[in-house]
């Protein structure tokens, strides 16, 4: 592990359950932390804790383990605590997402701690009071309760995303608007060809074009749909007699 990720530590105030404490060293890992400290915890070296941290069983090995959150925060130059209690008698409460950068940021060059409660109270004002901000997930007011595990696991997802900034290539390599207009064209004149046109008063070209439209706005066309799509195109305009004379240069084989 290297870089700001490196610097954050993630601490378990008094966890009850070993299960969580092995999920919550999974969902760091699949995030890229590993900086684990765990406050008067249960034992959680278990084979339940072992089985939750599976393919994380180093993150589980190398916790540090501290009797007080006062100690295990004394090398952090910052600290974060969550909790999903929000009141006009708490603190300023920043929500993740918002938060999420300026960790990352604090922690190119510091030692930062996130703060997690147990399962049963959560953190107590008391412990909220030893964070330097406090950090809250939105969440459904009908259900307002997330496991620990699952707390740890989107607080790191969100610095993970944090930390790449703009580090993340796009999933799609979409066609150009040129490509894609020329498809649409081709797509018009093949469906003209084999019958949609005018029927009565609706125009059923302009309509099955608009459906088109709308599908693939939705997902977005990579080249090689671009080209399949014209590939049928063009085996339609075969059958039909229509090529060579209409066929375009620049039209893919199907």
């Amino acid at each position: 592990m290297a870089g700001a990720l490196d610097n954050v530590w993630v601490v378990l105030v008094n966890p009850k359950v070993p299960g969580n404490i092995g999920w919550s060293a999974r969902g760091m890992k699949n995030m890229g932390l590993s900086r684990l400290a765990l406050v008067a915890p249960v034992e959680y070296r278990s084979e339940e804790a072992r089985r939750f941290a599976y393919a994380a069983e180093d993150v589980l090995e190398e916790a540090r383990v501290f009797g007080s959150l006062e100690e295990a925060l004394r090398d952090a130059a910052i600290a974060f605590g969550t909790t999903r209690r929000l009141g006009k008698r708490r603190r300023a409460t920043y929500f993740l997402r918002d938060v999420a950068p300026r960790i990352v940021s604090e922690a190119r060059a510091n030692t930062v701690a996130v703060v997690f409660g147990n399962e049963k109270r959560g953190l107590s004002r008391a412990e909220l009071s030893l964070c330097d901000a406090v950090v809250t997930i939105p969440e459904e007011t009908d259900y307002p309760s997330l496991n620990l595990s699952h707390a740890v696991t989107i607080v790191c997802y969100e610095l993970y995303l944090a930390s790449r900034g703009d580090a993340f290539p796009p999933l799609l390599a979409l066609a150009s608007r040129e490509k894609v207009h020329g498809m649409y064209e081709h797509l018009r004149r093949t469906l003209a060809e084999v019958g949609f046109g005018k029927a009565g008063g609706r125009d059923l070209l302009e309509k099955v074009m608009i459906s088109l439209k709308r599908l693939f706005g939705r997902t977005g066309l990579e080249g090689r749909d671009v080209n399949a799509i014209r590939g049928i195109c063009r085996r339609v305009e075969e059958k039909l007699g229509l090529l060579p004379s209409s066929r375009d240069d620049d039209v893919p084989a199907p």
